[in-house]
């Protein structure tokens, strides 16, 4: 008498009323593979916008200094300085803000844990299906099936679009706004205007300019 064990089933394919089989699995990993995608597309944006203000800042506080603080203004080798400044502090910025979102990657667990956040209804469903899938070879079938399909339909319920929190961005956003406008009307209203002199593009053609006197005599 021939013996032998039944074959395993695959299981996630699983059937809806309506006649459709749903691939439990191939859901759950698309949905993650949008939220890794949207977590790296707000790191990326949080970290230019970082960037961007500080540059601005940058130009501001400089166009202070030249104008108000320093006597005289600043000096070639003050503003070759800070001109090299710049560049070593965006370079750093850009390695530690931009560079990551760019070229790395996003940890499944963690994008599952992002969505988590924006839906404590889950009840960390999801992080549980990933992580004893790491592991598949010690979890029973049935339970990985049964774990498996709670995920998928509790991830049914996320909307992706708000999933990622956006708040910091929204944050160095109104950040950036205040900087641009403080920045315009230093140049509007100040009546030292002579702002090309302080400028990066001057500091590397070497060209000097007579900083302007606070008092002018007629």
């Amino acid at each position: 008498m021939a013996t032998g064990t039944a074959p395993r089933e695959s299981g996630p394919a699983k059937r809806k009323p309506t006649g459709k089989f749903v691939d439990y699995e191939k859901f759950i990993d698309g949905q993650l593979r949008k939220t890794r995608g949207q977590v790296k597309v707000v790191e990326i944006a949080h970290g230019l916008m970082i960037l961007t203000v500080g540059t601005i800042a940058f130009f501001l506080i400089a166009a202070v200094l030249d104008h108000w603080v320093v006597g005289g203004g600043l000096s070639v080798l003050e503003r070759i300085a800070l001109f090299v400044g710049l560049i070593v502090g965006t370079g750093y910025c850009f390695a530690r803000t931009v560079v990551p979102g760019l070229f790395g990657r996003v940890n499944p667990v963690y994008a599952a844990q992002t969505i988590e956040r924006s839906k404590p209804s889950l009840k960390n469903s999801l992080i549980n299906f990933l992580l004893f899938r790491q592991r598949r070879e010690g979890v029973p079938q049935t339970v990985y099936n049964a774990l498996e399909e709670q995920a998928a339909k509790n991830l049914s319920h996320v909307h992706l679009e708000t999933a990622v929190d956006r708040t910091q961005l929204v944050h160095w956003g109104y950040t950036l706004v205040g900087f641009v406008v403080a920045f315009a009307l230093y140049f509007i209203l100040s009546p030292k205007k002579s702002a090309g002199h302080c400028s990066a593009g001057a500091v590397a053609r070497g060209r000097i300019f007579k900083a302007p006197a606070r008092v002018e005599h007629s």
